[in-house]
């Protein structure tokens, strides 16, 4: 009789990195004092500070920071690490890091010495949220006002991709335009704000500020399931339709018709698209292949290929395509890819302050198939001792 084991780990998504052609300013973030802290964190030792690159690990253990310097510094704040951090014990950390000297963007096209007025912000970043808030300022005139581009808040991550986990590196871009263009004043500043929860950590590097390309849809996080889960390993006795998705920006100055992600499945196995959309200036939207693919009940991987175009030949066609991938296995069914990414569940709140957790994901089972098993990772700093209990719950309702 087949095996069915049961993985919980939490997923993971593919998230493509950006970059834009043509450079305006640019700081590395390797040198501490290009960049003042301020904060009103109780205690104010939890704040935004500087690391070395002698230490590239992140708070949530999902591996080593890979912005593109990161070996030569960045800047992380931490919520995690405060001394018996707990929800609204009156020790909110509240931090902002800024650039120091002001960026002249007044006269800066080399052509044709003109103040360039259509400008992003660009950065790399990692981060796992619990309701805390992340926020870009921008002030074209060296502080007196800023606008608030938000990256996380209580309703989850802003900027795309949908896990708790951002990508790693996850590389964002703004259109800044209407507060920095021509100025030759212009401040950027990370804000962040725990909410006085005990939540986790931000870690920013290698920030840039570039012309804003005519024509250029990004691909923001792209992605895959069945009735909505993705699964990433698929017994043969679970095959079901897969849907694709791709979100989208336009990070162009001009709107872009007939906006299509293409899906391709081993090399050719499977092609779809999704309907034209037309994405105006700044936009963001989800693109929806019309079919669905089926897999073949027969144990093999499956690479996935998502590519973005439009009407308009794309400026900067670096960030228009993504990968994935998924296996059909035997007897795993898992929403994970084998890597340990970070404790999840939340207190069983059966005991106040015991620290119990219930942690797991959703399976939807396509065909009747026994289970013999769930794995389960231990994070490395659980207590020798712990009682550790596996469940299996069966859903009654609906699955979303």
């Amino acid at each position: 009789m087949k095996q069915l084991l049961l993985s919980f780990l939490f997923l993971l998504f593919f998230v493509s990195i950006k970059s834009q052609n043509t450079l305006l300013w640019s700081n590395d973030m390797s040198t501490a004092g290009d960049w003042t802290i301020t904060n009103t964190s109780v205690p104010s030792t939890y704040e935004w500070y500087h690391q070395d690159g002698s230490n590239l690990s992140t708070p949530a253990a999902s591996g080593d920071f890979a912005s593109t310097t990161a070996s030569n510094g960045f800047f992380m704040v931490n919520s995690a690490a405060a001394a018996g951090n707990a929800d609204g014990n009156g020790t909110p950390i509240v931090t902002d890091v800024t650039i120091t000297a002001p960026i002249d963007l007044s006269a800066t096209n080399t052509v044709t010495s003109q103040a360039e007025m259509f400008v992003t912000l660009t950065f790399e970043h990692n981060f796992s949220y619990w309701y805390d808030i992340r926020e870009v300022h921008v002030s074209g005139d060296g502080g007196a006002n800023w606008t608030v581009f938000p990256i996380s808040n209580a309703s989850g991550n802003l900027t795309g991709a949908m896990q708790s986990n951002s990508g790693n590196p996850e590389v964002t871009t703004v259109n800044i335009s209407s507060v920095a263009g021509g100025s030759n004043n212009v401040l950027v500043r990370f804000h962040y704000d725990d909410q006085d929860l005990w939540t986790w950590y931000w870690v920013v590097d290698d920030i840039k500020i570039n012309v804003q390309d005519a024509n250029d849809l990004a691909e923001v996080t792209s992605y895959f399931g069945s009735n909505g889960l993705p699964y990433y390993s698929i017994p043969t006795s679970q095959i079901a339709p897969i849907d694709f998705y791709s979100v989208v920006s336009n990070a162009g100055a001009a709107d872009q018709t007939n906006s299509i992600v293409t899906v391709d499945v081993n090399a050719g196995t499977f092609t779809g698209t999704s309907a034209g959309m037309t994405l105006a200036q700044g936009a963001t939207d989800t693109l929806n292949v019309t079919a669905q693919y089926t897999p073949a009940a027969a144990v093999g991987s499956h690479a996935i290929t998502y590519s973005i175009s439009a009407a308009l030949s794309d400026d900067n066609p670096a960030d228009n395509v993504a990968i994935d991938s998924f296996a059909v296995t035997n007897y795993i069914y898992a929403r994970d890819r084998g890597v340990y990414e970070g404790q999840g569940g939340g207190e069983d709140v059966a005991t106040t302050g015991d620290f119990a957790f219930e942690a797991g994901n959703d399976f939807q089972i396509f065909a009747d198939q026994q289970a013999f098993g769930i794995d389960v990772v231990i994070g490395t700093g659980t207590p020798s001792g712990t009682i550790i209990y596996g469940k299996i719950y069966e859903w009654v309702g609906s699955l979303l």
